[in-house]
């Protein structure tokens, strides 16, 4: 249970921990305590602060970390609790949408980021609000040596399917012309690969610098200079994904091609972009600004709203072709052209939309109806790019 008291309650204790201390190595206790108040410079603080003695300053570095660590397990929670929130709220949608339909790229893709989220964040709240053993600090610091490894490439892979899933989208609404797959293929390796290098680097500076601060029973590491510029990748190919959708959307309005279909999908591809465009941001920035101990401030929080809004765009677009398949097969249709994948026709080479009212009425009745068209031929989105 967190205890907004504990720094407080323990200040004392801290203070008189140091009493006599001249210097880090002359502290009587752990070498991984050490580490980490040479990470926090004390005597370097100390000076700064004109204090008297070791003990003052090193009680206020650990009195000044604590809302920042704090800070960090309430994000955590909070993320979790809109994760766990949205699972309770659309499970039934799920288990109707995808675990009973037939398994294709998009759903695969959904349900690995759908439960692989939650195994990551439950590992990251046992370390985050320090739920560990403080007596078995040895095994607990092998596994967190290999956890950080894990955890950061596996966060990344969430971010970078998330990408994948509105890049098809993207490449849907433009109807599949050759040059776009190569602008979405050429964006996602220039994506990837210089986020790959550089959690790598990062990563690999910081290993020797992990430790288990005993007070707050939680890992720190101290981050690579250069480690938020992990986030630039992701910020430039969400962007590019924004401003094609966005293009498209314009020039349809021009054309007076825009539908009540590709409105909603236009929607959705802007709320998805300001959603996920924020984490990345507010990740990016935490870390070039922030103090060691914010690490986790926004790390966990974004990982779980990023989950959240995928998911949502996935079951959207399911519930939505739903929707169409249940009005097709009730109301006359005429059609529509539009530049996108074909309702109510028989070829993917002749684009159009149902236009009929019921349709229209059916997709516009409640705002959650957000997704995209529904080809009536198959096209498998994993080919979209």
């Amino acid at each position: 249970m967190l205890d907004d008291n504990l720094g407080e309650r323990k200040t004392a204790l801290y203070k008189s921990a140091f009493e006599g201390v001249e210097s880090v190595s002359t502290f009587p206790l752990s070498p991984l305590f050490s580490l980490f108040l040479d990470h926090l410079d004390v005597v370097a603080y100390a000076v700064a602060a004109k204090m008297t003695s070791f003990a003052e300053a090193a009680a206020h570095v650990i009195e000044a970390a604590y809302p920042a660590v704090r800070g960090s397990q309430y994000m955590t929670v909070i993320g979790c609790t809109v994760l766990v929130y949205d699972y309770c709220l659309n499970f039934a949608k799920e288990v109707e949408l995808i675990w009973k339909a037939p398994l294709s790229t998009i759903s695969f893709i959904y349900l690995i980021n759908r439960y692989l989220t939650p195994f990551i964040l439950a590992l990251d709240i046992y370390d985050r609000l320090g739920l560990g053993d403080p007596n078995d600090t040895e095994l607990s610091f092998v596994g967190t040596l290999i956890w950080v490894w894990v955890e950061g490439y596996l966060t990344v892979f969430i971010f970078m399917s998330m990408h994948a899933l509105v890049a098809m989208r993207v490449y849907a609404i433009y109807g599949g012309p050759r040059w776009l797959k190569l602008v979405l293929w050429t964006g996602g390796v220039l994506y990837a690969i210089p986020t790959m290098l550089i959690l790598g680097f990062g990563l690999y500076e910081g290993h020797n610098t992990i430790i288990i601060v005993p007070f707050y029973n939680v890992c720190f590491e101290r981050l690579a200079p250069y480690l938020w510029m992990v986030w630039v990748p992701s910020l430039f190919y969400e962007l590019l994904l924004f401003m094609l959708t966005m293009s498209k959307a314009i020039a349809e309005a021009q054309r007076r091609e825009y539908s009540p279909i590709t409105s909603i999908l236009y929607r959705d591809g802007i709320l998805y972009f300001m959603a996920i465009a924020m984490c990345s941001i507010f990740c990016m920035f935490v870390w070039l600004v922030g103090t060691m101990e914010m690490e986790g401030l926004a790390k966990y929080f974004a990982t779980a709203i990023v989950n959240v809004a995928g998911s949502r765009l996935v079951l959207s677009l399911k519930t939505n072709a739903r929707v169409l398949q249940m009005a097709r097969s009730r109301a006359p249709t005429t059609i529509g052209q539009s530049s996108s994948f074909v309702i109510g026709s028989d070829t993917v080479a002749n684009p159009g939309f149902l236009v009929d009212e019921y349709i229209m009425l059916e997709e516009l009745s409640d705002t959650s109806q957000i997704g995209t068209v529904y080809p009536t031929k198959p096209m498998p989105y994993f080919e979209a790019i």
